[in-house]
Formats: structure tokens, sequence, C-alpha cells
């Protein structure tokens, strides 16, 4: 299903796909990196649930 994203985001003109995740999610952050995305940051604080703040990593993919 990612790939999918991804092709159809390429095929729509877009040349770069940016994807954000929390460091919990292990198979999110797995998925991510098995399709070539590479993480680029550390979001501290990103969002603020249930009354806390979490953090996020971002990344990014260039559809070349």
């Amino acid at each position: 299903m990612m790939k999918l994203m991804l092709s159809t985001a390429k095929e729509a003109g877009y040349y770069r796909v940016n994807l954000t995740v929390r460091p919990f999610n292990i198979a999110g952050i797995k998925l991510y990196e098995k399709v070539c995305s590479k993480r680029i940051s550390l979001l501290k604080d990103a969002v603020f649930i249930d009354g806390e703040y979490i953090d996020e990593f971002t990344y990014q993919n260039f559809l070349n």
C-alpha cells in the first residue's frame, strides 16, 4: 500500500513525500525505512495528546 501511495504521488507530479511517525510506532518506522525513506529529524514535543507532549520522527522520500 505504501508503494502504491508513493507511485501515485510521483504520477501526480510530486518529487518528495514527507512522513511523520511517533517513536513508539515501531511497525511504522520499519515500514518507512523499508521503502527507502530517510529519517531527517526528531521533532521534540511535536503533538499534545491526552495531556502530554509526544515526539515525532520526520522521514523524507524523494521520488526519483
